[in-house]
């Protein structure tokens, strides 16, 4: 006779998961914690949402990671019973045997208005798949799941906050600087878009200004070299190469960077957060993606238009010229030219999509002083698109040397574009009664 329960009331599954666990904890309710390692202390507190490192140095704390080792302590489980109280208190167990006599780590965590709950951890058994530990107010020794213990051994530097430039909220940034060798770039944010100031004035690409932050907030440090940074000389940074501000309201945040140091064939940057003391490395493919990244901040839809109401579209070749526009009878798209062609309308809608969707692939020139440079003096296509008499947009492009460049009306600037968008500016005709051509 046997009885087999389908579901658990949420009350009973909370029961069941106390009597395994160790300890019984709040996780959102600890405000302190104390480890120590051997001969290392850490003392932490929660300052709001955010944890404090107090000792052996005072830092922020990694908040994901410090809820990590909350959570794992509330959760270790009580796999097995090894001694009993009483077999503790009487002497009949050698808790050294367990490496409880001096633990390799001591965890402490204080919730408000409780005595400290205590992990003594201890060795791990010998298939290393448990380990041995005690807990405040009970001296019996427990067997837990071993892969929980790693967590406690990560030490100081797991804990600390390691962004290279801590921020959290994307929008809360409001304007970019960016210095590397000779090149700068300013960015600032106005309303919903960002603008660029420097090299030059024009709309910026609002996603890549979003990647570079992405990749400036997800930056870790490798390590810390000097905790003091004071002796900036040493490391380059008294005269960074770069320089990366943002401002956050109304506090700029710097990260800078000096000299390159390479180890085991890997080659890492010296870096300090203004105004944090310590002097640290950073891996060279961050500082690679945050140069790519902001050379990519223009806004590369330049060719974007309104669309609605395009009611003619000519396409000027070398040879040949294809000229459309709508019947004001039928509402139909008509071939003006060349003689004897049809289109269809989804042709030239498509058409008028791509050529507003085309995008710079590089920015080459701010102005057209030598045509022929850009195969400008003998274009490839120039497509034009109006609503009445008014063009909507005219984009010209050159070949040169199996490059294809392009401008538009409102702008002097020379861009190029992707082979594609070459094939993109080509309509479909239909000989009449002939097929397509």
């Amino acid at each position: 006779l046997y009885f087999y329960e389908l579901e658990l009331s949420e009350e009973r599954r909370r029961a069941r998961e106390e009597e395994k666990s160790v300890l019984s904890i709040d996780k959102e309710a600890v405000t302190r914690i104390r480890i120590q390692w051997a001969d290392t202390v850490l003392v932490a507190v929660k300052e709001g949402k955010d944890w404090q490192i107090l000792e052996p140095i005072r830092f922020e704390g990694d908040n994901g990671n410090f809820f990590g080792v909350i959570t794992i302590a509330s959760e270790i489980d009580k796999h097995r019973v090894i001694a009993e109280s009483t077999a503790v208190e009487n002497g009949e167990v050698d808790i050294a045997e367990f490496g409880l006599a001096d633990p390799e780590v001591v965890v402490e965590l204080y919730q408000q208005g409780k005595d400290p709950d205590t992990v003594y951890v201890g060795d791990r058994t010998p298939t290393e798949g448990y380990f041995y530990l005690r807990r405040s107010g009970n001296p019996e020794i427990l067997m837990s799941s071993g892969w929980r213990k790693d967590f406690f051994l990560k030490g100081l530097f797991y804990l600390r906050d390691k962004q290279v430039l801590p921020f959290d909220v994307l929008e809360d940034i409001k304007r970019i600087e960016f210095i590397y060798e000779d090149h700068v770039i300013e960015a600032v944010k106005q309303e919903e878009f960002w603008r660029l100031e420097q090299p030059l004035i024009d709309r910026a690409d609002d996603g890549a200004v979003r990647g570079l932050l992405n990749r400036v907030r997800s930056g870790r440090i490798l390590e810390f070299v000097d905790e003091r940074g004071e002796d900036l000389a040493s490391y380059g940074l008294d005269r960074p190469w770069a320089k990366i501000t943002l401002q956050e309201g109304n506090e700029k945040k710097t990260l800078i960077l000096g000299d390159s140091t390479s180890a085991n064939g890997n080659t890492r940057f010296y870096g300090k957060y203004l105004p944090r003391t310590p002097i640290f490395l950073i891996d060279k493919s961050l500082v690679g993606q945050l140069i790519a990244s902001s050379a990519g901040l223009r806004y590369k839809q330049v060719f974007a238009f309104n669309q609605e109401g395009i009611d003619r579209v000519s396409l000027a070749y070398p040879d040949s010229t294809v000229d459309c526009r709508i019947d004001a009878a039928s509402n139909e798209w008509v071939v003006l030219s060349p003689p004897s062609r049809l289109v269809l309308r989804t042709s030239v809608e498509g058409l008028i999509q791509r050529a507003g969707a085309m995008k710079a692939k590089g920015f080459v020139s701010e102005d057209l002083t030598n045509s022929r440079r850009y195969g400008m003096d003998r274009p490839t296509v120039v497509a034009k698109f109006w609503k009445g008499t008014e063009l909507r947009r005219e984009i010209t492009v050159g070949t040169v040397d199996d490059v294809i460049y392009a401008t538009i009306d409102s702008k002097p600037q020379v861009v190029e574009v992707y082979d594609k968008d070459l094939d993109e500016l080509k309509l479909e005709l239909i000989s009449k009664g002939t097929g397509s051509e």
